[in-house]
């Protein structure tokens, strides 16, 4: 199911990019910090950052279509482990598509797409990992200053691992530096 939805998606914004100014294409590239909201989840991942990477198409005065990627590294303070784990953490790189609208100096933005999530839980022997592809989809809010954009964003990961599912909720800050392609 989730492969057919991203295909959808894909041949939709291949073939529909009525709304995108034809024009300079961009990539952004940027750092974020977020705090982790872990929702019915025995994986309770408190932080994260990342270096998202994204590319706009059709960069305008009003909105261009965009594919987002980049890497996410989730892990669990100290703190809140029990014993015998000795750490919990995650890598996650979403492949996402999605429409960015601009207005004068703010923009938003949101996406859907699949993502790789591998996680890893460190109990001293053996470690235990498990990766899914959970459906990935973000939607992200912010303030334009030249070629620099500052946001809000809000990621959702669901995900199932044997049977037992929850929500990972990236929020964070983001701030990305655009170039011309």
């Amino acid at each position: 199911m989730k492969i057919l939805l991203f295909t959808v998606l894909l041949l939709g914004f291949t073939l529909f990019d009525l709304f995108a100014q034809r024009g300079n294409n961009q990539l952004a590239i940027g750092a974020e910090l977020d705090p982790v909201i872990s929702v019915d989840s025995f994986l309770e991942y408190n932080f994260q950052v990342g270096l998202p990477i994204k590319i706009y198409y059709g960069t305008g005065n009003h909105g261009q279509w965009m594919f987002r990627t980049g890497l996410h590294y989730l892990w669990t303070y100290p703190k809140n482990l029990f014993d015998p784990v000795n750490s919990i953490t995650a890598n996650v790189v979403p492949f996402a598509l999605g429409y960015r609208r601009n207005f004068q100096h703010l923009y938003a933005e949101g996406s859907v797409g699949l993502a790789w999530q591998n996680n890893r839980v460190d109990t001293g022997d053996p470690v235990v990992g498990f990766s899914d592809y959970p459906l990935d989809y973000g939607f992200e809010v912010g303030y334009q200053l030249h070629k620099i954009d500052i946001g809000i964003s809000l990621q959702n990961l669901p995900y199932t691992f044997e049977h037992i599912g929850g929500n990972t909720v990236l929020v964070g800050l983001k701030a990305m530096y655009r170039f011309g392609l």
